[in-house]
């Protein structure tokens, strides 16, 4: 029975505790990768923008496709003087998107935790007609202006959504 007992937890926390920190200290920020099917993948660091992708394992529509979710961080060097409200008005009318949510650290339902950054729930069709959905975050760190953003083929965001807002959700400072 004590072997069944010890046997339960140990599945218990290997299959529900997953959660690996990720620290992107030349961002200044830090984030966790809710379960062990996200993976690190390229990271370009160029004269201006410093990137950092992440992918998940793939799952697999009603076509069968394997569809695998994105995470970007792109992040640039901005003036101290820029506020995370005008550097998402920059971001958003160089490349404008539909906004379907406002995602705030504050109000009565706040999904972010980082104080300077805004976030948007979005969506797009891609080039072989196919509807995704994104989530965009914007935030500015020790005078960089970091975009974030998640994708997924929108028949599947019920599955990827709250691996998502498990990672907008712990975006904070790291020093």
């Amino acid at each position: 029975m004590r072997k069944l007992f010890f046997l339960s937890l140990i599945l218990l926390f290997t299959t529900t505790a997953y959660a690996q920190i990720e620290k992107l200290k030349d961002l200044g920020i830090e984030f966790y990768l809710p379960t062990n099917t996200w993976k690190k993948g390229e990271a370009n660091n160029t004269n201006s923008l410093i990137i950092y992708k992440y992918k998940r394992q793939a799952i697999v529509d009603a076509k069968g496709r394997g569809v695998i979710a994105n995470l970007s961080f792109i992040a640039e060097n901005v003036p101290d003087t820029l506020s995370v409200v005008n550097y998402t008005m920059q971001k958003r009318i160089q490349k404008p998107f539909e906004v379907m949510e406002v995602l705030s650290a504050s109000g009565m339902n706040p999904k972010l935790k980082h104080n300077n950054a805004i976030g948007y729930k979005s969506n797009y069709t891609d080039s072989k007609s196919i509807p995704h959905t994104l989530y965009i975050v914007h935030l500015i760190e020790k005078q960089k202006g970091i975009q974030v953003i998640m994708d997924i083929t929108t028949e599947l965001l019920p599955k990827v959504e709250p691996e998502f807002l498990k990672i907008v959700g712990s975006i904070k400072s790291n020093g």
